[in-house]
């Protein structure tokens, strides 16, 4: 069988590797595995446990990367926790502050509203009053001139006279 696979040709005295597929197929591969595993044994041994060392080193290096971040990842949800607290606490605080911001102002401008309101009043009753004194001028003033006009008309100068006698000796027995 091993002649099949390689043989010794007579005529030139060189070993030769028989080439015919379905022959010498499965027992040239066998061959070849054979040598490249008794050859190659130390070299593929080194390189393949150099590689097992590089990955197990690369393993332990993501683990600790891992824990790390899954430690920094706790911590970082303990500062988003008490941040959003504290955010919590300033919006609840600023929210009262604004409540009583609005009141103050509330109180401030009804104030101001009843302080303009009274003296609108006060502005409304002088008016009012003011009105009510020209209304009286003008009534007492349209009195004498009525007056004036009738006496002027209807006085004689004896009762002119004797009118303003009378009004002399009146202002006399006051004095």
């Amino acid at each position: 069988m091993f002649q099949t696979v390689i043989f010794l040709s007579e005529q030139d005295s060189a070993i030769k590797i028989n080439f015919d597929i379905l022959e010498t197929n499965l027992i040239n591969i066998v061959i070849l595995l054979t040598i490249l595993f008794f050859v190659g044994k130390d070299f593929l041994s080194s390189t393949l446990l150099s590689r097992q060392n590089l990955i197990i080193n690369e393993i332990k290096s993501s683990e600790e990367k891992l824990s790390k971040a899954i430690e920094r990842l706790g911590e970082a949800e303990n500062q988003s926790t008490q941040a959003n607290i504290i955010y919590q606490e300033i919006s609840s605080k600023a929210l009262g502050e604004k409540i009583s911001s609005l009141k103050e102002d509330y109180l401030e401008t009804q104030q101001k509203i009843k302080r303009q309101c009274d003296t609108s009043f006060s502005l409304m009753n002088v008016r009012k009053l003011e009105v009510l004194t020209e209304i009286k001028d003008d009534i007492t003033a349209n009195a004498i001139y009525n007056v004036v006009k009738d006496l002027e008309t209807n006085l004689s100068a004896a009762d002119h006279e004797r009118l303003i006698n009378e009004r002399i000796n009146l202002i006399k027995g006051l004095s």
